[in-house]
């Protein structure tokens, strides 16, 4: 006679699974960041960070187009070497966070009808 299967209590399950998330996405950050060489050195990095190119990027654009060059370089550097394991990292929290706020909630009877919700939906 085939044994039944002790059912996990769903908060264990929750605490495991985000736990499991965290383990995976720190792990892949750390591995990224070890593994990684540093960002290639860009030979127009001299004169992006010259006056005479900020004087240029803000005749052609204002102030705003200034900013929105900077801003564009610090995010596109996010993504290359060493410095990705930091978005990594910080999407991951994001995302076992997430799973831990809905999976809790829903595991406490709080589905998607509310707590104060019976059978018919009323």
């Amino acid at each position: 006679m085939p044994t039944k299967l002790n059912p996990v209590n769903p908060m264990k399950r929750c605490y495991l699974v985000t736990a499991g998330i965290l383990l995976v996405g720190f792990g892949t950050a750390v591995a990224i960041y070890l593994m990684a060489d540093d960002i290639p050195d860009n030979p127009f990095a001299e004169y992006e960070q010259s006056k005479s190119f900020s004087h240029e990027v803000q005749r052609m654009g204002g102030k705003m187009a200034l900013v929105a060059n900077d801003a564009s370089a610090w995010f596109a550097g996010l993504w290359h070497g060493r410095q990705l394991a930091y978005p990594v990292a910080c999407i991951t929290l994001l995302i076992a966070l997430g799973y831990y706020v809905i999976a809790s909630g829903v595991s406490h009877g709080e589905g998607l009808a509310g707590p104060h919700d019976n059978e018919d939906g009323v």
